[in-house]
């Protein structure tokens, strides 16, 4: 809440932007961040407002080369993020597995894919979202599906983001 904080959750979004790959994720009111499965952070998401945050999320954004972001397409609608194709959309690969569901909440997907509950925290979303994109190409590409799911789907998730933006 004060100007230190800001810059040390800066930091960490500048850190986070020189992997190679990220997990995003929101929960509730704040925004999600993994690059390692079993770590991550997490932060309101009113905070991007914030000059130095807003910059190194969006350093984050345009230069992290596979950036795993559960629903895509709704977590660039509501950070006002411009669009961009993401390396994998963990929403979308479990749909793929089991199409019965839409699994619009990260839960429900950890569940269904991991088999554990998730708590209540944008930072272990983040985390699953990591976890969940690498079950669920394992198994779309056991069944013969993972052409679909990044040729298909996941690009995709990209152009309607761009198409309900314009």
């Amino acid at each position: 809440t004060d100007p230190p904080d800001f810059e040390r959750l800066a930091e960490r979004l500048r850190e986070a932007a020189a992997a190679p790959r990220a997990g995003l994720a929101l929960r509730g009111d704040a925004v999600g961040v993994s690059t390692l499965e079993e770590h991550g952070f997490a932060f309101a998401r009113g905070a991007l407002s914030q000059a130095p945050i807003g910059r190194a999320f969006a350093e984050l954004w345009a230069r992290v080369p596979h950036l795993v972001v559960y629903d895509a397409k709704g977590l660039i609608g509501a950070l006002d993020l411009p669009p961009r194709d993401v390396g994998d959309d963990p929403m979308i690969g479990a749909h793929l597995l089991d199409p019965g569901r839409t699994y619009a909440d990260v839960a429900q997907a950890a569940s269904a894919v991991l088999h554990r509950a998730l708590p209540d925290d944008a930072a272990a979303a983040a985390d699953a979202a990591l976890r969940i994109a690498g079950v669920a190409r394992a198994e779309l590409e056991t069944r013969d599906q993972l052409a679909l799911y990044t040729g298909v789907e996941v690009t995709l998730a990209g152009a309607l983001a761009k198409m309900e933006r314009a």
